[in-house]
């Protein structure tokens, strides 16, 4: 039976916990699928782009990709052995062709309106909507009439069974757990494949220190300007910055008079 998927969060302290899809729970910490082999792991694409990079990091914009990309397919950002990620963009009125992957897979909305299919449930969708599909997971995107644009971030680790089919979550309830005097690291996801979180930055601190982790991790910049250290570098970022961080590689973010929220996708649970 077919039901419409909607958002449930759980907040606490400085930890959101959130989960969907029959009572199933994502564990609030910061896999094989036996059943078909044969999926494809990630799309194919004949497009890629070229993004600014350093030592250990590579650096892209979403507004000027979607501003100068076609209405339709796949553009390949991120293509590594640990995470990966692309633009999806289906034009209106058009239709999802894909099939179910060999890893756990974010939906991240940049443009558009859609409900997304996963098996039996129907999950509306919007721009700041961010959706977690398991691995092997018949799922598509449907009823759009207008065109429709997502960041798609695949896990590199195997998935296991043990998952939820699917969890959903809205960009603005996520963003509730700032607090003025403090940065705040708030976990929405975490299975074992991937861990996504909102890191809320308030500029009254002027960022945070230099960060070294033993996993690679994808920065998405939702609002605020600054600048990004990493790998002896110093970038500027703006909303729709999206860096790729390898593990091992200093970091951290500095404001310039904006409150930074990042969204941050980390390789493994």
């Amino acid at each position: 039976m077919r039901q419409l998927g909607k958002s449930i969060f759980a907040l606490s302290a400085i930890v959101v916990l959130a989960a969907c899809s029959g009572g199933q729970t994502a564990s609030d910490e910061k896999a094989e699928n036996t059943e078909t082999p044969s999926l494809p792991a990630k799309p194919t694409s004949t497009e890629t782009s070229s993004p600014e990079e350093g030592s250990g990091w590579q650096l892209f914009d979403l507004t000027e990709l979607q501003e100068g990309a076609s209405s339709t397919g796949y553009l390949r950002l991120v293509d590594e052995d640990s995470l990966s990620a692309g633009i999806y963009r289906l034009p209106a009125g058009g239709s999802d062709g894909q099939s179910p992957h060999q890893r756990d897979e974010i939906y991240y909305v940049l443009q558009g309106e859609a409900v997304l299919e996963v098996e039996d449930d129907l999950l509306e969708v919007s721009a700041g909507s961010i959706a977690y599909v398991q691995a092997g997971a018949a799922h598509r995107f449907v009823d759009f009439s207008e065109d429709v644009a997502v960041l798609v971030i695949f896990s590199g680790v195997e998935p296991s069974a043990d998952h939820p089919q699917w969890l959903q979550f809205e960009s603005e309830e996520i963003l509730t757990a700032r607090k003025a005097g403090a940065n705040v690291w708030n976990v929405f996801l975490s299975v074992e494949t991937m861990r996504m979180g909102a890191y809320l930055l308030p500029n009254s601190l002027g960022g945070d220190g230099p960060l070294r982790h033993d996993f690679a991790e994808i920065n998405i910049v939702l609002n605020g300007e600054g600048m990004f250290r990493v790998g002896g570098d110093e970038i500027s970022i703006r909303p729709g910055s999206v860096i790729f961080v390898e593990a091992d590689v200093a970091h951290n973010f500095i404001s310039s008079g904006d409150d930074l929220d990042i969204l941050i996708l980390i390789e493994g649970g």
